[in-house]
């Protein structure tokens, strides 16, 4: 079997799991509306949906706003990778851990995918990026990545 064809199996039983918790996509993307940060139970699984990067840490805040603003672009993608990921180290040590921890699952709007997407195609070198998905996000990986694909008008639309 092609990394390709177990992935696309492993993403099938875990969608398969998510049905049997008894929740769909429409569920999850009205966990998504409220308040970022807020717990709520869906068929009994308690769920937190979260945003990266959480704008009520200030710490990670600060750095979004730094890295937005465009100031650290002069340094290069890896010093924008360097950025975000001390917002999500913030992010997950106070966030997304403790939920974790709590038995709660995390419903996400982006994690380590976005890095490599940004500062990856940004010309960041991948085994950098690696190397520091590997420091801070450690084992606290997800379980399970949608990636919507739709065209850029509809996606800066939802933004």
């Amino acid at each position: 079997m092609t990394k390709r064809a177990a992935a696309a199996a492993n993403g099938a039983a875990q969608l398969a799991q998510l049905r049997r918790a008894g929740l769909r996509i429409n569920q999850v993307e009205n966990l998504l509306q409220p308040a970022a940060g807020n717990t709520n139970v869906v068929d009994g699984v308690r769920v937190i949906a979260v945003e990266e990067i959480d704008r009520a840490l200030v710490g990670a805040e600060i750095v979004r706003r730094t890295v937005l603003s465009g100031r650290v672009k002069s340094f290069g993608p890896l010093a924008e990778a360097l950025m975000m990921n001390a917002a999500r180290d913030d992010h997950l040590s106070e966030v997304v851990r403790p939920a974790l921890a709590a038995g709660k699952w995390v419903v996400s709007d982006r994690f380590a995918d976005s890095t490599r997407a940004y500062q990856g195609t940004g010309g960041a070198s991948p085994r950098a990026l690696r190397a520091l998905e590997r420091s801070i996000v450690g084992p606290t990986r997800p379980d399970l990545t949608l990636i919507l694909d739709l065209p850029p008008e509809e996606g800066l639309a939802r933004a």
